[in-house]
């Protein structure tokens, strides 16, 4: 799925061809098959503490599996799992190359929790969702949010005006459909 050089979140999820009901598992599973790849998620406690709602590490050449972590408490309801995990799968599609150099308590914790998790694939990088400061953050977050309004429109409900707000504040035009 080539990622074209004028990013338009609303046809990129357009081109995943969702089915009409879809969880962030099944999100994950589908985006997956679609790049041939493996995608694991995780959901794991602490990384909020440590001003991140989710992360990606990338797969390396030994284990070819890209893991995602999404934090317990962005976790809290199925819509927030699903925007932080959108947010990480757009990463992934949109084939960025993390920047973030690991913290060693990120590193550590993550070796703790998961002991099978190679320690050089931690070593390598991550890419943490903290912030929209980067070209990256802000399109993985306007995917996410384009992503968001999809699903709104495919369960038929209205888009309050904090939603709308939000949607404004990325600068891209997706309150337009919602509002036919």
């Amino acid at each position: 799925m080539p990622v074209p050089e004028v990013f338009n979140p609303q046809q990129a999820v357009r081109d995943l061809d969702l089915p009409r009901q879809f969880t962030a598992e099944s999100l994950v599973t589908h985006i997956a098959a679609q790049l041939g790849r493996t995608i694991q998620i995780q959901i794991l406690t602490g990384l909020s503490e440590l001003g991140m709602c989710g992360m990606w590490i990338p797969a390396d050449a030994q284990s070819g599996i890209d893991y995602l972590f999404v934090d317990a408490a962005a976790a809290t309801s199925p819509l927030q799992l699903l925007h932080t995990t959108a947010h990480e799968l757009w990463h992934i599609v949109g084939g960025h190359t993390p920047t973030l150099t690991p913290e060693g308590i990120v590193v550590e914790m993550l070796a703790a929790r998961f002991p099978n998790l190679p320690r050089a694939v931690l070593l390598s990088g991550l890419l943490a969702r903290s912030g929209l400061d980067s070209p990256q953050e802000r399109d993985a977050e306007a995917f996410a949010t384009a992503l968001m309004a999809h699903v709104t429109r495919q369960v038929g409900q209205p888009t309050s005006r904090a939603g709308r707000a939000a949607l404004d504040a990325f600068g891209h035009p997706v309150q337009r459909p919602l509002d036919v």
